[in-house]
This record gives structure tokens, sequence and C-alpha cells, in this order.
């Protein structure tokens, strides 16, 4: 995996947990949508007695568990993606990745952070990356 693969994994992983969050919101959305059960007895042996919506209530639950698990993931990531950064022996090289692959920013944004035009920004990060690259393969 090179420098970039490795850091932009924790923004897939922010990504796919925003997916999740807007899932489970659609799926609250429907629950809510649901009409009340009737309360009338039903007779019929091979009628179902659970509620239509307790499915999607467990899955629900189980979205949760899964993004519970997906932010704990994405914390350590995060550390570990910036004490790799911390590594790197230029100062402005590591407030670009910092801004780039923790805080997720875009490219005009961190020109403007660090006072510098866009295409400096990017050769920087170009040598940022290298730089990654060097302490990547140092560590295996």
């Amino acid at each position: 995996m090179d420098a970039k693969e490795y850091l932009k994994q924790a923004y897939y992983l922010d990504r796919r947990i925003e997916s999740d969050l807007l899932e489970k919101a659609s799926l609250r959305r429907l629950v809510l949508s649901v009409p009340a059960a009737s309360l009338s007895e039903h007779h019929n042996p091979n009628h179902p007695t659970e509620a239509p919506f307790t499915r999607t209530l467990q899955r629900i639950w189980e979205m949760e568990q899964q993004i519970d698990d997906e932010v704990d993931a994405l914390v350590d990531l995060k550390e570990e993606i910036r004490r790799t950064i911390d590594l790197v022996d230029d100062e402005e090289c590591r407030l670009l990745l910092r801004h780039r692959y923790i805080h997720f920013e875009k490219w005009d944004d961190i020109a403007e952070v660090l006072g510098k035009s866009r295409r400096r920004v990017l050769d920087v990060h170009k040598e940022a990356l290298e730089k990654v690259d060097k302490i990547l393969e140092g560590q295996h």
C-alpha cells in the first residue's frame, strides 16, 4: 500500500460511517411511518404475532452496533495515521497532511490555511507523500 492509499483509509471509513448513518435514518423514518398494529386478537395460528416493524428495529440496532464499531476503528486509525504523519521531518508537510487526511479538508481550504497557492500545496503534497512512503517502507 502506498502513502496515499494508507492515508486515505480514514477518509473512506468516515464516508462509510456517514453512509451507514443515512441508511439508519432511513430505516427510522420507515419504522415511524408504519401504522399502529391492530389490537384485536387473531385466532389464526398461522398468522404471525410479531409486529411487522420489529425486524426493522432489529436492523437499526445492528446498524448502531456496526456504526459504533466503525467509529472506534476510525478513532484508532486516525491516531495511527497521526503518529505516522508526526514522523515526517518537515513542518509544512505535516500540517498539510493533517489538514488533508485527518480533517479531510479540500485543497483550496488547505491552500488558504497555509497561505500558499493551490499549485504550491499540490507540490508540497507530492513531497509529503514521498516522505510518508519512506516512513512506511522503514516500518516493514
